[in-house]
């Protein structure tokens, strides 16, 4: 992008020419009003130039970098540690996330990663003594939706060769056997299915370690079906049996033959995509995520145990689960069984899974993730609902209070009891004898509270002059104040 704002050059060199010129940047740019002062002494005809690219990279480094900050500090990660996690958004996640939102349009490109198409979603583990923070993203290109890159898969591409300079630890084997399987560059074709969002085909995202390292992971999305006309269990089939380690993943062919049933009584499962770790293959999970339109807690017992094929779940971890899928979810005591959830027209509603397989092992670790999104009575309530099941179970921790502090301060543009949509899925395992918990949430960056109060509900994100920055303000000493709206 040229380094002229909005494609034009902007002459400021008068008190009407200063209006116009923050009448332009309105709203993401303002000229604080003690800015005459300085423009009083500047020669005539000055020229300002800004990079648009860089305000869009300080906007989402103050968004990402404000909702990471609360749910670490809520964490309790150690100072030096976020720092060296925040550094990272801010120099490599930040220029990557495309264009900032615009009040009153819609975006450009409507990531899938959430369903307001934030391409953002945080999640905090409650695994072990201590939560984990999380977060995916999708990078977004500047031909993100033309038809030069239609499912916006080359500006992820391109930041995966940054990031093995980044992680030189880090295993691609895996990622780019699936990316190669699930893409075909020949074709510009679209999906035809389309529910409302935009046809993403790759995110990537970061588990945050408590000694300020790591851990990638790569979600691939087979969009090459919809460019060939084939379904996505057939690429997917397609993309596992030519895994060099096909012969270890022994849990595949139970879950093949759950899926392939499912097809065949009526009830199919809609695939979404794979995640894998890049880490070598031989630690390395392969993540399989499919949705059921069967939303009833029945349904949910018989796909956890694929038909009866998994073990991992006994009666004692399906009742855990149902007094948390109860609680989360606001239902009564005596809500049956086989009842479904209340009917939602949406192109995520229903119920998401995960089947791990790993090599070696017999059968898959599956995972349910309860949409409180879609089925929840409000934030507030999935949120007091799930500590609740966490003390009953667990005992009371320190971070239960912490987890609804930092929510609270994470929301901050809305009140928690005004709907659903902060926290999109509750997702849950059995490991060890008890649930493995993590929450998820959206970042929700198009909610119109973080419109609302005018200035008071921005962050002045970064003061300039042309001698500290001259590629955005160049001949004048004009200080330019850009501000961005609050972002969590």
């Amino acid at each position: 992008m040229a380094p002229v704002l909005g494609g034009r050059r902007i002459i400021a060199s008068s008190s009407t020419r200063l209006f116009q010129l923050r009448r332009r940047l309105s709203p993401y740019i303002v000229l604080k009003n003690h800015i005459s002062t300085a423009i009083a002494t500047e020669p005539k005809d000055t020229t300002f130039f800004a990079d648009e690219s860089y305000v869009d990279s300080q906007f989402w480094e103050n968004a990402v970098g404000t909702a990471l900050k609360t749910l670490m500090r809520g964490a309790e990660y150690e100072a030096a540690t976020l720092q060296e996690h925040l550094r990272f958004v801010s120099q490599s996640v930040a220029p990557a996330l495309g264009a900032r939102p615009i009040q009153g349009q819609t975006p450009r490109w409507k990531s899938f990663m959430t369903d307001d198409y934030s391409p953002l979603e945080y999640s905090w583990s409650w695994d072990g003594e201590r939560p984990t923070i999380r977060y995916s993203f999708e990078p977004i290109g500047p031909l993100a939706g033309t038809e030069w890159d239609p499912y916006n898969h080359q500006a992820p591409i391109a930041f995966v060769d940054h990031l093995r300079r980044q992680l030189p630890a880090a295993d691609w084997q895996w990622f780019a056997h699936f990316a190669r399987a699930f893409y075909q560059d020949t074709s510009a074709k679209v999906a035809a299915e389309n529910y409302g969002s935009s046809p993403s085909s790759v995110f990537i995202g970061f588990d945050l370690g408590r000694d300020g390292r790591q851990m990638c992971k790569m979600y691939l999305v087979p969009v090459k079906a919809e460019q060939t006309d084939q379904s996505r269990l057939a690429v997917l089939d397609d993309a596992v049996r030519t895994l060099p380690q096909f012969s270890d993943l022994s849990a595949y062919p139970p879950l093949q033959g759950f899926l392939r049933h499912q097809e065949e009584i009526g009830t199919p499962a809609h695939l979404i995509g794979v995640a894998v770790d890049c880490v070598d293959p031989s630690a390395s999970k392969l993540k399989i995520y499919f949705r059921s339109s069967s939303t009833s807690f029945a349904s949910v017992k018989n796909t956890l145990t694929a038909g009866g094929s998994v073990s991992s779940w006994d009666d004692s971890a399906l009742e855990q689960l149902r007094e948390l899928w109860s609680l989360v979810l606001g239902l009564p005591a005596d809500f049956p069984c086989s009842q479904e959830l209340p009917s939602k027209s949406h192109e995520t509603s229903g119920v998401l899974y995960n089947f791990d397989i790993k090599l070696g092992n017999q059968q898959p670790e599956t995972k349910v993730y309860i949409p409180v999104r879609h089925y929840g009575q409000s934030d507030h309530a999935i949120a007091v609902g799930l500590v609740e099941f966490l003390q009953r179970r667990r005992g009371h921790s320190p971070y239960h209070d912490r987890f609804l502090k930092a929510l609270e301060q994470y929301a901050s543009f809305r009140s928690l009891d005004q709907g659903c949509g902060v926290q999109t899925y509750i997702a849950c395992a059995f490991k060890r004898g008890q649930l493995s918990l993590t929450s998820y949430l959206s970042a929700e960056i198009y909610h119109p509270g973080r419109w609302e109060g005018g200035l008071e509900n921005y962050y002045s994100v970064v003061a300039c002059t042309s001698k500290q920055r001259p590629g955005l303000v160049r001949g004048t000493e004009c200080i330019l104040m850009l501000v961005t709206r609050r972002a969590g």
